[in-house]
Protein backbone atom coordinates (compact mmCIF):
# COMPACT_ATOMS: atom_id res chain seq x y z
CA UNK A 1 0.00 0.00 0.00
CA UNK A 2 2.53 2.25 0.63
CA UNK A 3 4.68 1.44 -2.25
CA UNK A 4 1.18 2.58 -4.27
CA UNK A 5 1.24 5.57 -2.65
CA UNK A 6 4.89 6.59 -3.01
CA UNK A 7 4.43 6.09 -6.88
CA UNK A 8 1.44 8.26 -6.89
CA UNK A 9 3.18 11.02 -5.11
CA UNK A 10 6.23 10.86 -7.01
CA UNK A 11 4.14 11.19 -10.11
CA UNK A 12 2.42 14.03 -9.51
CA UNK A 13 5.93 16.08 -8.25
CA UNK A 14 7.07 14.58 -11.46
CA UNK A 15 4.19 16.28 -13.29
CA UNK A 16 4.10 19.72 -10.90
CA UNK A 17 7.93 20.14 -12.40
CA UNK A 18 7.02 19.66 -15.78
CA UNK A 19 4.45 22.73 -15.77
CA UNK A 20 6.68 24.51 -14.12
CA UNK A 21 9.65 24.24 -16.46
CA UNK A 22 7.04 24.72 -19.39
CA UNK A 23 5.92 27.94 -17.21
CA UNK A 24 9.40 29.42 -16.74
CA UNK A 25 10.59 28.73 -20.29
CA UNK A 26 7.23 30.57 -21.51
CA UNK A 27 8.52 33.44 -19.45
CA UNK A 28 11.28 34.12 -21.97
CA UNK A 29 9.01 34.56 -24.87
CA UNK A 30 8.15 38.13 -25.89
CA UNK A 31 4.46 37.69 -25.89
CA UNK A 32 3.46 41.49 -25.51
CA UNK A 33 5.33 43.03 -28.12
CA UNK A 34 2.59 44.62 -29.56
CA UNK A 35 2.92 47.84 -31.90
CA UNK A 36 2.51 51.29 -30.26
CA UNK A 37 -0.80 53.44 -31.84
CA UNK A 38 1.58 57.05 -33.09
CA UNK A 39 -1.91 59.14 -32.08
CA UNK A 40 -0.23 58.54 -28.60
CA UNK A 41 3.12 58.50 -28.67
CA UNK A 42 3.79 61.99 -27.45
CA UNK A 43 4.81 63.66 -24.63
CA UNK A 44 3.47 64.28 -21.10
CA UNK A 45 1.37 67.64 -20.71
CA UNK A 46 2.54 69.81 -18.24
CA UNK A 47 0.67 69.25 -14.48
CA UNK A 48 0.37 72.68 -14.35
CA UNK A 49 -0.82 75.28 -16.68
CA UNK A 50 -2.86 78.22 -15.34
CA UNK A 51 -3.21 82.10 -16.21
CA UNK A 52 -1.11 84.26 -13.45
CA UNK A 53 -1.90 88.02 -13.69
CA UNK A 54 -3.69 89.35 -16.21
CA UNK A 55 -3.87 92.78 -17.26
CA UNK A 56 -5.29 94.89 -20.11
CA UNK A 57 -2.34 94.32 -22.32
CA UNK A 58 -1.04 91.42 -20.81
CA UNK A 59 -1.20 87.99 -19.37
CA UNK A 60 1.16 86.13 -16.98
CA UNK A 61 1.16 82.26 -17.86
CA UNK A 62 2.11 79.69 -15.21
CA UNK A 63 2.93 76.33 -16.30
CA UNK A 64 5.40 73.30 -15.68
CA UNK A 65 8.14 71.54 -17.45
CA UNK A 66 7.44 68.80 -20.08
CA UNK A 67 10.77 66.99 -19.27
CA UNK A 68 12.15 66.63 -22.26
CA UNK A 69 10.55 69.24 -24.42
CA UNK A 70 13.20 71.81 -25.59
CA UNK A 71 10.44 74.43 -26.33
CA UNK A 72 7.05 75.31 -25.71
CA UNK A 73 4.50 76.90 -28.09
CA UNK A 74 1.63 79.06 -27.34
CA UNK A 75 -1.31 79.51 -29.78
CA UNK A 76 -3.73 82.91 -28.96
CA UNK A 77 -7.27 82.85 -30.05
CA UNK A 78 -8.92 86.15 -29.65
CA UNK A 79 -12.94 86.71 -29.41
CA UNK A 80 -14.37 82.95 -29.16
CA UNK A 81 -13.85 79.95 -26.56
CA UNK A 82 -13.00 77.52 -28.87
CA UNK A 83 -10.07 77.51 -30.87
CA UNK A 84 -11.20 78.13 -34.43
CA UNK A 85 -9.01 78.80 -37.34
CA UNK A 86 -10.83 82.06 -38.34
CA UNK A 87 -10.11 83.46 -34.47
CA UNK A 88 -6.68 82.62 -35.12
CA UNK A 89 -4.52 85.70 -33.56
CA UNK A 90 -0.96 84.74 -33.04
CA UNK A 91 1.61 81.81 -31.97
CA UNK A 92 4.60 82.76 -29.55
CA UNK A 93 7.24 79.84 -29.38
CA UNK A 94 9.46 80.65 -25.99
CA UNK A 95 12.34 78.24 -25.90
CA UNK A 96 13.54 75.68 -22.38
CA UNK A 97 17.03 76.84 -22.23
CA UNK A 98 15.82 81.02 -22.04
CA UNK A 99 13.47 79.45 -19.12
CA UNK A 100 13.83 81.25 -15.58
CA UNK A 101 12.76 78.49 -12.85
CA UNK A 102 9.75 80.13 -11.11
CA UNK A 103 9.73 77.11 -8.59
CA UNK A 104 11.95 74.44 -7.93
CA UNK A 105 11.27 70.35 -7.79
CA UNK A 106 13.54 67.55 -6.91
CA UNK A 107 10.30 66.04 -9.50
CA UNK A 108 11.57 67.43 -12.85
CA UNK A 109 7.97 67.18 -14.35
CA UNK A 110 6.63 69.77 -10.91
CA UNK A 111 9.16 72.32 -11.48
CA UNK A 112 7.65 75.48 -13.01
CA UNK A 113 7.99 78.72 -14.86
CA UNK A 114 6.22 81.84 -15.51
CA UNK A 115 6.15 83.42 -18.89
CA UNK A 116 4.48 87.12 -19.48
CA UNK A 117 3.13 87.84 -22.93
CA UNK A 118 2.49 91.33 -24.05
CA UNK A 119 0.78 93.15 -27.28
CA UNK A 120 -2.60 91.94 -25.87
CA UNK A 121 -5.72 93.92 -26.99
CA UNK A 122 -7.63 95.40 -23.46
CA UNK A 123 -11.82 94.52 -23.53
CA UNK A 124 -10.83 91.11 -25.14
CA UNK A 125 -11.73 87.78 -25.05
CA UNK A 126 -8.42 85.25 -25.49
CA UNK A 127 -8.10 81.42 -25.31
CA UNK A 128 -4.46 80.47 -25.10
CA UNK A 129 -3.06 76.62 -25.84
CA UNK A 130 0.10 75.22 -25.40
CA UNK A 131 1.97 72.17 -26.06
CA UNK A 132 5.68 71.01 -25.18
CA UNK A 133 7.62 69.70 -28.28
CA UNK A 134 11.41 67.63 -28.17
CA UNK A 135 14.58 68.01 -30.23
CA UNK A 136 12.84 65.60 -33.00
CA UNK A 137 9.53 67.32 -32.84
CA UNK A 138 7.54 64.77 -30.64
CA UNK A 139 5.32 67.26 -28.52
CA UNK A 140 2.74 66.82 -25.76
CA UNK A 141 -0.84 67.21 -25.60
CA UNK A 142 -2.64 70.59 -25.97
CA UNK A 143 -3.68 72.26 -22.36
CA UNK A 144 -6.04 75.23 -23.04
CA UNK A 145 -6.82 78.29 -20.97
CA UNK A 146 -9.20 81.40 -21.57
CA UNK A 147 -9.18 84.80 -20.00
CA UNK A 148 -10.46 88.19 -20.79
CA UNK A 149 -8.71 91.48 -20.47
CA UNK A 150 -9.48 94.59 -18.73
CA UNK A 151 -10.54 97.71 -20.40
CA UNK A 152 -7.30 99.65 -21.12
CA UNK A 153 -6.39 103.16 -20.67
CA UNK A 154 -3.33 104.20 -22.59
CA UNK A 155 -4.66 107.85 -21.71
CA UNK A 156 -2.63 109.23 -19.05
CA UNK A 157 -4.14 113.00 -18.82
CA UNK A 158 -6.72 115.30 -21.13
CA UNK A 159 -6.70 118.76 -20.38
CA UNK A 160 -9.95 120.30 -21.69
CA UNK A 161 -10.44 123.80 -22.74
CA UNK A 162 -13.55 125.89 -23.71
CA UNK A 163 -12.82 124.89 -27.86
CA UNK A 164 -10.22 122.12 -27.54
CA UNK A 165 -8.61 118.96 -25.85
CA UNK A 166 -5.51 117.52 -25.43
CA UNK A 167 -4.52 113.98 -24.23
CA UNK A 168 -1.36 112.77 -23.17
CA UNK A 169 -0.05 109.20 -23.01
CA UNK A 170 3.29 107.48 -22.53
CA UNK A 171 4.66 107.49 -26.55
CA UNK A 172 4.25 104.15 -28.02
CA UNK A 173 4.27 102.78 -32.21
CA UNK A 174 0.88 101.17 -31.48
CA UNK A 175 -1.60 104.22 -32.28
CA UNK A 176 -2.94 104.67 -35.22
CA UNK A 177 -5.60 106.88 -34.68
CA UNK A 178 -8.78 108.65 -32.43
CA UNK A 179 -12.48 108.42 -32.82
CA UNK A 180 -14.36 111.44 -31.71
CA UNK A 181 -17.45 110.47 -29.78
CA UNK A 182 -20.72 113.51 -29.83
CA UNK A 183 -23.01 112.80 -26.58
CA UNK A 184 -26.09 113.34 -28.67
CA UNK A 185 -30.19 112.45 -27.82
CA UNK A 186 -30.76 110.05 -30.31
CA UNK A 187 -34.88 109.15 -29.94
CA UNK A 188 -36.29 109.03 -32.91
CA UNK A 189 -39.56 111.32 -31.91
CA UNK A 190 -38.87 114.68 -31.43
CA UNK A 191 -41.83 114.40 -28.28
CA UNK A 192 -40.61 111.31 -26.68
CA UNK A 193 -38.41 111.33 -23.44
CA UNK A 194 -34.80 112.14 -24.66
CA UNK A 195 -32.27 109.50 -25.09
CA UNK A 196 -28.66 109.69 -24.79
CA UNK A 197 -25.97 107.77 -26.38
CA UNK A 198 -21.99 108.67 -27.48
CA UNK A 199 -22.22 108.07 -31.13
CA UNK A 200 -18.72 108.29 -33.10
CA UNK A 201 -18.34 111.04 -35.85
CA UNK A 202 -17.62 109.52 -38.96
CA UNK A 203 -13.85 110.30 -39.86
CA UNK A 204 -11.46 109.26 -37.51
CA UNK A 205 -8.68 112.19 -36.44
CA UNK A 206 -5.36 110.24 -37.81
CA UNK A 207 -2.29 110.13 -35.42
CA UNK A 208 0.49 112.12 -37.36
CA UNK A 209 4.23 110.56 -36.77
CA UNK A 210 5.00 113.78 -34.82
CA UNK A 211 1.66 112.80 -32.42
CA UNK A 212 2.45 109.56 -31.75
CA UNK A 213 6.37 110.23 -31.15
CA UNK A 214 5.46 113.00 -28.27
CA UNK A 215 2.19 111.06 -27.32
CA UNK A 216 -0.09 113.98 -27.27
CA UNK A 217 -2.56 114.96 -29.46
CA UNK A 218 -4.95 118.12 -29.74
CA UNK A 219 -8.58 117.91 -30.83
CA UNK A 220 -10.00 121.59 -31.95
CA UNK A 221 -13.02 123.02 -33.03
CA UNK A 222 -14.99 121.76 -29.70
CA UNK A 223 -17.75 123.55 -28.63
CA UNK A 224 -17.96 125.03 -25.02
CA UNK A 225 -19.65 123.31 -22.11
CA UNK A 226 -20.16 119.98 -24.27
CA UNK A 227 -19.90 116.60 -23.15
CA UNK A 228 -17.41 114.47 -25.56
CA UNK A 229 -16.19 111.10 -25.74
CA UNK A 230 -12.34 109.98 -27.30
CA UNK A 231 -10.75 106.50 -27.93
CA UNK A 232 -7.33 106.07 -28.90
CA UNK A 233 -6.66 103.00 -31.33
CA UNK A 234 -4.58 100.86 -32.82
CA UNK A 235 -6.04 99.70 -35.83
CA UNK A 236 -9.34 97.83 -34.76
CA UNK A 237 -8.07 97.64 -31.22
CA UNK A 238 -9.53 100.38 -28.93
CA UNK A 239 -6.56 101.41 -26.51
CA UNK A 240 -8.07 103.77 -24.30
CA UNK A 241 -11.48 105.79 -23.68
CA UNK A 242 -12.40 109.18 -22.10
CA UNK A 243 -15.22 111.25 -21.78
CA UNK A 244 -14.80 114.95 -20.77
CA UNK A 245 -16.91 117.96 -21.00
CA UNK A 246 -15.55 121.11 -22.07
CA UNK A 247 -15.19 124.10 -20.48
CA UNK A 248 -17.85 126.43 -20.29
CA UNK A 249 -21.93 127.25 -20.00
CA UNK A 250 -22.59 125.88 -23.92
CA UNK A 251 -24.95 128.54 -25.47
CA UNK A 252 -24.40 131.91 -24.41
CA UNK A 253 -21.70 134.89 -23.69
CA UNK A 254 -17.98 134.05 -23.56
CA UNK A 255 -15.84 137.09 -22.68
CA UNK A 256 -12.55 136.54 -22.53
CA UNK A 257 -11.50 138.81 -19.54
CA UNK A 258 -9.00 141.22 -20.76
CA UNK A 259 -5.46 141.60 -18.88
CA UNK A 260 -2.92 144.36 -18.62
CA UNK A 261 -0.60 143.69 -16.32
CA UNK A 262 -0.09 141.90 -13.05
CA UNK A 263 -1.01 145.30 -10.66
CA UNK A 264 -3.80 146.47 -13.36
CA UNK A 265 -7.67 146.70 -11.85
CA UNK A 266 -10.41 145.02 -14.18
CA UNK A 267 -13.57 147.07 -14.57
CA UNK A 268 -15.73 144.23 -14.29
CA UNK A 269 -18.84 146.58 -14.32
CA UNK A 270 -17.77 148.13 -17.08
CA UNK A 271 -16.98 144.93 -19.24
CA UNK A 272 -20.12 143.65 -18.56
CA UNK A 273 -21.85 146.55 -19.83
CA UNK A 274 -19.85 146.41 -22.79
CA UNK A 275 -20.76 142.86 -23.52
CA UNK A 276 -24.44 143.84 -22.90
CA UNK A 277 -24.83 140.54 -20.21
CA UNK A 278 -27.54 141.62 -18.15
CA UNK A 279 -30.48 139.12 -18.77
CA UNK A 280 -28.48 136.91 -19.96
CA UNK A 281 -29.05 133.04 -19.85
CA UNK A 282 -25.40 131.96 -19.79
CA UNK A 283 -22.28 134.10 -18.76
CA UNK A 284 -18.84 132.58 -19.17
CA UNK A 285 -15.86 134.58 -17.89
CA UNK A 286 -12.64 133.02 -19.19
CA UNK A 287 -8.97 133.79 -17.75
CA UNK A 288 -5.65 133.27 -19.01
CA UNK A 289 -3.32 130.42 -17.27
CA UNK A 290 -0.35 132.04 -15.07
CA UNK A 291 -1.68 135.75 -15.17
CA UNK A 292 -2.78 137.96 -12.37
CA UNK A 293 -5.97 139.47 -12.58
CA UNK A 294 -7.10 142.43 -9.72
CA UNK A 295 -11.13 142.61 -8.97
CA UNK A 296 -12.27 145.00 -6.37
CA UNK A 297 -15.51 144.03 -4.79
CA UNK A 298 -17.89 142.74 -7.54
CA UNK A 299 -21.33 142.37 -7.54
CA UNK A 300 -22.40 139.71 -10.09
CA UNK A 301 -24.59 140.92 -13.40
CA UNK A 302 -27.92 139.44 -13.18
CA UNK A 303 -27.55 136.58 -15.34
CA UNK A 304 -29.28 132.74 -14.86
CA UNK A 305 -25.73 130.95 -15.12
CA UNK A 306 -22.53 132.34 -14.33
CA UNK A 307 -19.13 130.05 -14.75
CA UNK A 308 -15.90 131.89 -13.92
CA UNK A 309 -13.09 129.65 -15.09
CA UNK A 310 -9.48 129.20 -16.79
CA UNK A 311 -9.18 128.42 -20.15
CA UNK A 312 -7.76 124.87 -19.29
CA UNK A 313 -8.21 122.55 -16.47
CA UNK A 314 -4.31 122.62 -16.07
CA UNK A 315 -4.39 123.23 -11.85
CA UNK A 316 -0.42 123.99 -12.01
CA UNK A 317 -1.01 127.05 -14.19
CA UNK A 318 -4.47 128.33 -12.84
CA UNK A 319 -4.87 132.23 -13.43
CA UNK A 320 -4.96 133.91 -10.07
CA UNK A 321 -7.55 136.52 -9.33
CA UNK A 322 -7.30 138.99 -6.49
CA UNK A 323 -10.84 138.80 -5.69
CA UNK A 324 -12.28 140.15 -1.55
CA UNK A 325 -15.88 139.50 -2.16
CA UNK A 326 -18.76 139.20 -4.68
CA UNK A 327 -22.13 140.00 -3.88
CA UNK A 328 -25.45 139.18 -5.93
CA UNK A 329 -28.13 141.55 -7.68
CA UNK A 330 -30.31 139.06 -8.23
CA UNK A 331 -31.24 135.59 -7.81
CA UNK A 332 -29.68 132.83 -10.25
CA UNK A 333 -29.75 129.45 -11.38
CA UNK A 334 -26.61 128.77 -10.50
CA UNK A 335 -22.59 130.20 -9.93
CA UNK A 336 -19.20 128.10 -10.81
CA UNK A 337 -15.94 128.43 -9.93
CA UNK A 338 -13.81 126.53 -11.84
CA UNK A 339 -10.10 126.00 -11.96
CA UNK A 340 -8.94 129.09 -10.85
CA UNK A 341 -6.95 131.10 -8.04
CA UNK A 342 -9.06 132.87 -5.51
CA UNK A 343 -7.24 134.97 -3.08
CA UNK A 344 -9.09 137.53 -1.02
CA UNK A 345 -5.73 138.80 0.31
CA UNK A 346 -6.98 139.00 3.83
CA UNK A 347 -9.30 141.46 3.36
CA UNK A 348 -11.55 143.17 5.68
CA UNK A 349 -14.65 142.00 4.03
CA UNK A 350 -14.26 139.57 6.11
CA UNK A 351 -16.57 137.06 4.18
CA UNK A 352 -16.21 136.14 0.39
CA UNK A 353 -19.93 134.93 -0.48
CA UNK A 354 -22.77 136.26 1.78
CA UNK A 355 -25.80 135.39 -0.91
CA UNK A 356 -28.00 136.86 1.89
CA UNK A 357 -31.71 135.33 1.25
CA UNK A 358 -31.44 135.40 -2.68
CA UNK A 359 -32.64 131.92 -4.58
CA UNK A 360 -29.22 130.44 -6.22
CA UNK A 361 -29.63 126.66 -7.46
CA UNK A 362 -26.32 125.52 -6.73
CA UNK A 363 -23.01 127.27 -5.84
CA UNK A 364 -19.93 125.18 -7.20
CA UNK A 365 -15.67 125.59 -6.45
CA UNK A 366 -13.97 123.12 -8.97
CA UNK A 367 -10.05 122.29 -9.44
CA UNK A 368 -9.62 126.02 -7.24
CA UNK A 369 -7.30 127.28 -5.19
CA UNK A 370 -9.24 129.37 -2.65
CA UNK A 371 -6.73 131.22 -0.33
CA UNK A 372 -6.38 134.24 2.34
CA UNK A 373 -10.29 135.19 3.31
CA UNK A 374 -10.42 136.46 7.00
CA UNK A 375 -13.56 134.17 7.62
CA UNK A 376 -16.02 132.50 5.56
CA UNK A 377 -15.98 131.38 2.52
CA UNK A 378 -20.04 131.47 2.10
CA UNK A 379 -21.81 132.88 5.20
CA UNK A 380 -25.48 133.29 5.43
CA UNK A 381 -28.09 134.51 8.33
CA UNK A 382 -30.95 132.94 7.26
CA UNK A 383 -33.26 132.76 4.04
CA UNK A 384 -30.96 131.17 1.87
CA UNK A 385 -32.78 128.53 -0.92
CA UNK A 386 -29.99 126.35 -3.03
CA UNK A 387 -29.77 122.76 -4.31
CA UNK A 388 -26.23 122.35 -3.20
CA UNK A 389 -23.30 123.95 -1.77
CA UNK A 390 -20.00 122.18 -3.36
CA UNK A 391 -16.22 122.28 -3.15
CA UNK A 392 -14.93 119.62 -4.97
CA UNK A 393 -10.78 119.06 -6.08
CA UNK A 394 -9.56 121.89 -4.96
CA UNK A 395 -7.24 123.73 -2.41
CA UNK A 396 -8.38 125.93 0.47
CA UNK A 397 -5.65 127.44 2.61
CA UNK A 398 -6.43 129.65 5.35
CA UNK A 399 -9.83 130.57 5.39
CA UNK A 400 -11.41 131.64 9.15
CA UNK A 401 -8.30 132.56 10.71
CA UNK A 402 -10.25 135.26 12.24
CA UNK A 403 -13.26 132.88 13.11
CA UNK A 404 -16.40 131.66 11.76
CA UNK A 405 -15.03 128.80 9.65
CA UNK A 406 -15.25 127.54 5.87
CA UNK A 407 -18.90 127.38 5.67
CA UNK A 408 -20.94 129.72 7.76
CA UNK A 409 -25.03 128.74 7.80
CA UNK A 410 -26.62 130.28 10.47
CA UNK A 411 -30.78 130.82 11.10
CA UNK A 412 -33.19 128.44 9.30
CA UNK A 413 -32.30 127.81 5.50
CA UNK A 414 -33.35 125.38 2.94
CA UNK A 415 -29.98 123.67 1.53
CA UNK A 416 -30.14 120.04 0.28
CA UNK A 417 -26.45 119.43 0.53
CA UNK A 418 -23.05 120.72 1.04
CA UNK A 419 -20.18 118.94 0.09
CA UNK A 420 -16.56 119.39 0.48
CA UNK A 421 -14.60 115.91 -1.72
CA UNK A 422 -11.51 115.15 -3.21
CA UNK A 423 -9.61 118.41 -1.32
CA UNK A 424 -6.72 119.18 0.56
CA UNK A 425 -6.90 121.86 3.43
CA UNK A 426 -4.62 123.47 5.25
CA UNK A 427 -4.41 125.89 7.79
CA UNK A 428 -8.36 126.44 8.48
CA UNK A 429 -9.62 128.75 11.62
CA UNK A 430 -12.38 128.12 13.68
CA UNK A 431 -14.35 125.28 12.17
CA UNK A 432 -14.83 123.70 8.53
CA UNK A 433 -18.41 124.09 9.03
CA UNK A 434 -21.04 125.75 11.21
CA UNK A 435 -24.55 125.14 10.40
CA UNK A 436 -27.96 125.56 12.06
CA UNK A 437 -31.49 124.89 10.85
CA UNK A 438 -32.69 123.81 7.06
CA UNK A 439 -29.52 121.06 6.17
CA UNK A 440 -30.47 118.11 4.22
CA UNK A 441 -27.12 116.17 4.06
CA UNK A 442 -23.53 117.17 4.55
CA UNK A 443 -20.98 114.99 2.79
CA UNK A 444 -17.15 115.10 3.72
CA UNK A 445 -15.22 112.57 1.83
CA UNK A 446 -11.74 111.91 0.26
CA UNK A 447 -10.08 114.71 2.19
CA UNK A 448 -6.63 115.56 3.57
CA UNK A 449 -6.64 118.38 6.61
CA UNK A 450 -3.13 119.67 7.58
CA UNK A 451 -3.30 121.98 10.79
CA UNK A 452 0.86 123.00 10.91
CA UNK A 453 2.62 123.75 13.75
CA UNK A 454 2.03 127.38 13.54
CA UNK A 455 -1.56 128.27 12.60
CA UNK A 456 -2.84 131.42 11.54
CA UNK A 457 -5.80 131.29 13.66
CA UNK A 458 -4.47 131.73 16.87
CA UNK A 459 -6.75 128.78 18.59
CA UNK A 460 -6.31 126.87 15.77
CA UNK A 461 -9.00 124.98 14.30
CA UNK A 462 -11.02 124.22 17.15
CA UNK A 463 -13.46 121.96 15.78
CA UNK A 464 -14.34 119.95 12.28
CA UNK A 465 -17.99 120.72 12.45
CA UNK A 466 -20.65 122.52 14.73
CA UNK A 467 -23.83 121.21 14.26
CA UNK A 468 -26.54 123.14 16.63
CA UNK A 469 -29.25 121.19 15.34
CA UNK A 470 -28.21 117.75 15.18
CA UNK A 471 -30.24 116.55 17.66
CA UNK A 472 -33.37 118.83 16.75
CA UNK A 473 -36.80 117.52 15.04
CA UNK A 474 -35.54 117.57 12.18
CA UNK A 475 -32.16 116.88 12.41
CA UNK A 476 -29.86 119.45 10.96
CA UNK A 477 -27.83 118.40 8.93
CA UNK A 478 -30.18 115.28 8.28
CA UNK A 479 -27.61 113.33 7.34
CA UNK A 480 -23.85 113.16 7.20
CA UNK A 481 -20.95 110.99 5.57
CA UNK A 482 -17.61 111.18 6.35
CA UNK A 483 -15.20 108.60 4.84
CA UNK A 484 -11.59 108.63 3.16
CA UNK A 485 -10.24 111.30 5.20
CA UNK A 486 -7.05 111.95 6.75
CA UNK A 487 -6.96 114.26 9.96
CA UNK A 488 -3.42 115.54 10.49
CA UNK A 489 -0.92 118.19 12.07
CA UNK A 490 0.12 119.80 15.90
CA UNK A 491 -2.47 122.35 15.20
CA UNK A 492 -0.30 124.95 17.20
CA UNK A 493 -0.66 123.02 19.99
CA UNK A 494 -4.09 123.39 20.06
CA UNK A 495 -6.66 120.70 20.99
CA UNK A 496 -8.94 119.84 17.54
CA UNK A 497 -12.22 118.11 18.28
CA UNK A 498 -14.37 116.39 15.88
CA UNK A 499 -17.58 118.33 16.83
CA UNK A 500 -18.86 120.99 18.64
CA UNK A 501 -20.27 117.79 20.65
CA UNK A 502 -20.67 114.04 20.20
CA UNK A 503 -22.81 113.59 17.45
CA UNK A 504 -24.00 109.83 18.10
CA UNK A 505 -25.73 109.73 14.32
CA UNK A 506 -22.36 109.82 11.79
CA UNK A 507 -19.03 108.38 12.73
CA UNK A 508 -15.34 108.59 11.51
CA UNK A 509 -15.21 104.63 10.94
CA UNK A 510 -15.24 104.35 6.51
CA UNK A 511 -11.46 104.41 6.18
CA UNK A 512 -10.35 107.78 7.66
CA UNK A 513 -7.43 108.66 9.83
CA UNK A 514 -5.69 110.54 12.65
CA UNK A 515 -2.21 111.20 12.85
CA UNK A 516 -0.48 110.62 16.24
CA UNK A 517 0.42 114.42 16.07
CA UNK A 518 -2.87 115.91 16.60
CA UNK A 519 -3.64 116.80 19.89
CA UNK A 520 -7.10 115.31 20.60
CA UNK A 521 -9.04 115.12 24.13
CA UNK A 522 -12.17 117.05 23.53
CA UNK A 523 -15.89 115.44 21.66
CA UNK A 524 -14.11 112.50 20.08
CA UNK A 525 -13.76 111.10 16.28
CA UNK A 526 -15.66 108.51 17.08
CA UNK A 527 -14.35 105.29 15.47
CA UNK A 528 -11.23 106.93 13.50
CA UNK A 529 -8.54 104.87 12.99
CA UNK A 530 -5.52 106.37 15.12
CA UNK A 531 -1.69 106.06 13.26
CA UNK A 532 1.62 105.53 15.07
CA UNK A 533 2.75 108.10 12.45
CA UNK A 534 2.86 111.61 12.60
CA UNK A 535 2.21 113.89 9.86
CA UNK A 536 5.69 114.34 9.03
CA UNK A 537 6.14 110.40 9.14
CA UNK A 538 3.08 109.88 6.98
CA UNK A 539 3.46 113.00 4.46
CA UNK A 540 6.30 113.73 2.20
CA UNK A 541 6.74 117.67 3.81
CA UNK A 542 3.36 118.77 4.87
CA UNK A 543 4.66 121.99 6.04
CA UNK A 544 5.38 123.29 3.01
CA UNK A 545 2.15 121.52 0.69
CA UNK A 546 3.87 118.41 -0.10
CA UNK A 547 1.14 115.54 0.80
CA UNK A 548 2.80 113.01 -1.02
CA UNK A 549 3.06 109.95 0.84
CA UNK A 550 6.34 109.56 2.02
CA UNK A 551 8.53 106.62 0.34
CA UNK A 552 10.67 105.75 3.20
CA UNK A 553 7.75 105.20 5.72
CA UNK A 554 5.60 101.52 5.45
CA UNK A 555 2.15 103.28 5.51
CA UNK A 556 -0.49 101.23 6.12
CA UNK A 557 -2.37 99.92 2.92
CA UNK A 558 -5.65 101.43 4.17
CA UNK A 559 -3.88 104.74 4.32
CA UNK A 560 -3.19 104.82 0.96
CA UNK A 561 -6.55 104.95 -0.39
CA UNK A 562 -7.67 107.68 2.08
CA UNK A 563 -7.58 111.71 1.45
CA UNK A 564 -7.57 113.89 -1.48
CA UNK A 565 -6.65 111.54 -5.01
CA UNK A 566 -4.02 114.26 -5.76
CA UNK A 567 -1.24 112.98 -3.49
CA UNK A 568 -2.02 109.07 -3.85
Amino acid sequence: MKTKYTKVWSFLCATLMVCCACLFSSCDEDVNDWGVDASHDRLFAPLVYETMQVSSTSVQMHYSQVVTATRYVFEFYKDSLEFLPENFYRTDTIYADTLTVYKDDASPAKVEYATLFGELAGSTQYCVRMKGLDENGKASGYLGVAFETPREQLFESATPTTESVTFTWTPTDRVTHMLLFDYVNVAEDPGATPRWEYVVRDEPIELTAEDIAAGSKTINGLESGTNYKVQICYNDEVRGEYTFKTLGLGEGIVIRVPWESETAVVDMDALMEEYEVQGASNLTLEFEPGKTYNINKWTLPSVDNLLVTSITTDQSNRPIINLPQISLSSSMLSIAFQYVTIDAKDDDSAYFFQPGSLNIGSITFEGCLIRNIKRSLLRTSGGLNTTNITVCNSVLQRIGWNGYGLINISGTNTIERIEVTNSTLIDMGDQLMDIDGGIGEVIFTDNTLYQPVETSNANGLGRVFRFDNWNKIPASPGHVTVSNCIFAGPNGEVTLNAGGGNYDYFDYSDNCYLTSDVPTGGSRFEAINTLELTSGDLFVDPENGDFHFNPATEIPAGVKSAGDPRWQ
